[in-house]
């Protein structure tokens, strides 16, 4: 035999299923948030390694830029802070940044002359983030790279 459900049963059901409704769309856009700042954090990660690459490059090439009147001088091999400075201007003048300058680039010798260390600070722009009101458009990002001087 078939029994009919008691009418407070079904009232509770019919509840349960639309609470459980009502939390849909809320569940939806915190899922929708939680994916745009994974992927703005995720470009923002990319391009700091990017970045990180071309600045590693330049201080590679600034290091190798030795001092020809101290070699001469004393035979000691340092780097010449003049010539590293203009190439690190170089490098960042010709590369492709995945963002802008924030400050000049600091360019500093150390180790006894034969270490070259380069910070830079830049802007990265937002691509998701940037809908979220009273937020930054970009991110400042500091890259700090240091090379040696192999004597």
């Amino acid at each position: 035999t078939t029994r009919t459900p008691h009418p407070a049963a079904t009232e509770r059901r019919r509840t349960e299923s639309a609470s459980a409704l009502m939390l849909v769309p809320a569940l939806m856009l915190v899922l929708i948030c939680l994916g745009t700042i994974a992927i703005d954090l995720a470009l923002l990660h990319g391009a700091h390694r990017s970045a990180h690459r071309i600045v590693s490059a330049a201080a590679d090439d600034a290091a190798a830029m030795i001092d020809t009147e101290e070699l001469q001088r004393s035979g000691e091999l340092l780097v010449d802070p003049a010539r590293a400075r203009r190439v690190v201007d170089a490098h960042l003048a010709v590369a492709q940044l995945p963002g802008r300058l924030a400050a000049e680039p600091s360019v500093r010798i150390g180790g006894g002359g034969s270490t070259v260390t380069i910070t830079v600070e830049m802007l990265i722009d937002h691509v998701m983030l940037r809908a979220i009101p009273g937020r930054s458009d970009h991110e400042r990002v500091v890259i700090t790279a240091t090379a040696r001087l192999n004597r």
